[in-house]
């Protein structure tokens, strides 16, 4: 059933808009009904309905209260750390919850987001799950560098040691 979801094409314009109204709620209540029968919380089923719910989850990270929003982050890391080997449904759940913070203005918990969930994902052997990783660690630094002073060392052209505090107040170009 939730793979017949899932791989639902509409046809039509109706069809399409009320399958993105009532598709999300079936895939609840049927990843919810999974995980209550199943035994085996590894099977395949279960971490399908697994998926799901966190994803239900995460479809809402961006306009929950703050103290909801970090029980969803605690949540996902539980779950990614739980997993034997972490998949690409993970790393889109990961990215959007984090993405979701961001946007919603809750920097300090995106970065951390980005932080917990980059190292998570730049250890695997997958390439692609681990060049992401480096993507969500990058984005931690890009959300943190505002505001934050930047350190420039080196030598001048006349040998004399370079003093950054000389230029506060003034323009500066820096060129990697």
């Amino acid at each position: 059933f939730v793979e017949k979801l899932q791989r639902f094409t509409p046809e039509t314009a109706d069809q399409f808009f009320e399958h993105r109204k009532k598709a999300p709620a079936a895939m609840k209540a049927a990843a919810e009904k999974i995980l209550t029968l199943e035994e085996d919380k590894t099977s395949p089923a279960a971490q399908t309905a697994q998926v799901i719910l966190l994803s239900a989850k995460v479809a809402g990270v961006g306009a929950a209260e703050p103290e909801e929003q970090k029980a969803i982050v605690t949540e996902i890391e539980g779950a990614l750390k739980a997993a034997d080997i972490l998949s690409r449904d993970q790393l889109g759940i990961a990215f959007t919850a984090a993405s979701a913070l961001e946007q919603s203005g809750n920097k300090d918990l995106a970065v951390e987001a980005y932080k917990r969930f980059g190292a998570m994902f730049a250890a695997q052997e997958d390439e692609l799950l681990a060049g992401y990783g480096g993507k969500m660690l990058g984005a931690a630094r890009r959300i943190d560098l505002p505001g934050n002073e930047m350190k420039i060392e080196g030598k001048l052209v006349d040998g004399t040691a370079f003093d950054w505090n000389s230029y506060r107040g003034k323009v500066v170009l820096v060129d990697f």
